[in-house]
């Protein structure tokens, strides 16, 4: 089997500190699914030899919300998470945002206690009618580097699956278990084609 030497190691989500309670609210909920340090949550993975590598952070010289995908030799590609299309697309469901006080009061008054993270999704979302050139960029680019995936029946947003370093994203399948496709029906995803 071939080996990349370049392989995606880690997605970092870097959120402004612009709240401190906040901060040291939400970092103390999930204090129990990962491992924290200087105001940087980082997951487990469910296997040690899985990359990319998810973490969150706090930066205090931060005023917006970057996504960082840092390659193993070091290059680092950033994507700020805002809206720069200008346009607007309202959701059909109805949101109402919970605050961290909120959802740890839930938690306690149920006897639900935290335990484990199933998985996370990092997805990169564009419009059906065209793919924001920052989204075609990094598309390009991350595809030669990890398990880079266009949903395999349209939805308008990508996603990267954790692999082992050493499966070469060229392979035309990846067949994921059962299991793993709990809320869907297919059980094969196709690679992207060529963008």
């Amino acid at each position: 089997m071939l080996t990349l030497d370049t392989y995606l190691e880690k997605i970092r989500i870097r959120l402004p500190n612009t709240n401190f309670k906040f901060m040291e609210d939400f970092l103390e909920l999930m204090n129990v699914l990962g491992n924290i340090e200087s105001r940087v949550f980082r997951l487990p993975s469910s296997c040690h030899a899985f990359f990319p590598r998810v973490e969150l952070g706090f930066q205090p010289q931060r005023t917006s919300i970057l996504t960082d995908f840092i390659l193993s030799d070091g290059e680092s590609l950033s994507v700020a998470v805002e809206n720069s299309t200008r346009l607007e697309k309202p959701s059909p469901f109805s949101y109402q945002p919970l605050s961290v006080e909120s959802v740890t009061r839930r938690l306690t008054s149920s006897d639900i206690r935290l335990v484990g993270i199933d998985h996370v999704g990092i997805n990169l979302p564009w419009f059906a009618s065209n793919v924001h050139t920052q989204i075609f960029q990094l598309r390009k680019k991350l595809s030669l580097y990890c398990l880079y995936h266009r949903f395999p029946t349209g939805e308008p947003w990508d996603f990267i699956i954790p692999e082992t370093r050493t499966k070469l994203p060229g392979a035309r399948l990846l067949t994921i278990p059962r299991s793993e496709g709990r809320n869907s029906n297919w059980s094969r995803l196709k690679m992207p084609r060529s963008p």
